[in-house]
Parts: structure tokens; C-alpha cells; sequence
């Protein structure tokens, strides 16, 4: 989960997957994290879209342009994941506070082999980076 800043225009999220877990599909979500919302990626290839309330499950999300892009390194998987407000769009889960969630589905390939009643406790690393944009207005008179 991202918590958005005042004036930030575009955020790319990148997690590292921890060894052994294989992501399956990503989900993004904007405001709230209900279980019957989010634009769900159709490919984790890098393939931008523009995100469409065709269904009523993007209602908070409808106008951004984002992208998700699976990648391996050193054996593990490294997710990125960039969410956009275009210039001048209107994207009613967009503002300072609102959240931004990822989910994830994986499969873990240990699973396997897990006896009934244990459970596999894996963490990931993330990282964020925020692109803010700053208006320059010029305050001089002309004469």
C-alpha cells in the first residue's frame, strides 16, 4: 500500500518477490482495497492502459494510465508497477491521503510440499519512487 502526497503525478512501485515465489497476476486498486475492485493486468509484460470503469469495478481508478512489468533477477522476481494521473484528468480516487493497492497473486513452490496445517511465511522488499509536479508561476507585472 502507497500513501499518495499532495502533488505527486505518477508513482512507480517496485517489489522484490522473495525466492521460490512466482507471481501469477497483480491487481491494482485506488482509495479503497475491496475485494471486488481493481484493474487486473492482462499481461505483466510492460504493456501500458489506460483504465476504463467498463464494469463498475474501477470506479476510483477510471483514467489512470499504468503498467506492470515482471522481471527476474539473482532467481527472484522483481515486480514494477507504475501508476500515472495523466495532465488534467479527473480520477476520483486520486488526492493527498488516498492509497494505492497492489495485490498480488502467487504461487509459492514450496507449497507442494507443505503439510496440512503448516503455512509458508515469506516477506518482500519494496521500493517507491514519486513523480511531483511543480507549476512555476510567474508573479511579475507587466507593464
Amino acid at each position: 500500500m502507497v500513501t499518495m502526497d499532495k502533488n505527486a503525478t505518477k508513482y512507480t512501485i517496485t517489489d522484490n518477490m522473495p525466492e521460490g515465489i512466482s507471481v501469477q497476476n497483480v491487481t491494482v486498486k485506488l482509495k479503497y482495497n475491496n475485494s471486488d475492485q481493481g484493474f487486473t493486468y492482462p499481461t505483466l509484460d510492460g504493456k501500458s492502459y489506460k483504465v476504463e470503469n467498463l464494469n463498475g469495478k474501477n470506479y476510483y481508478s477510471e483514467g489512470i494510465n499504468t503498467s506492470c512489468k515482471k522481471d527476474t533477477s539473482n532467481g527472484r522476481e522483481v515486480i514494477t508497477t507504475t501508476v500515472e494521473k495523466p495532465k488534467d484528468a479527473e480520477v476520483r480516487g486520486w488526492g493527498e491521503g488516498s492509497k494505492i493497492f497492489l495485490v498480488y497473486k502467487c504461487k509459492a513452490d514450496s507449497a507442494e510440499t507443505l503439510e496440512a496445517g503448516k503455512e509458508l511465511v515469506y516477506k518482500n522488499t519494496a521500493s517507491l519512487n514519486r513523480t511531483i509536479m511543480i507549476r512555476l508561476v510567474n508573479l511579475a507585472r507587466h507593464r
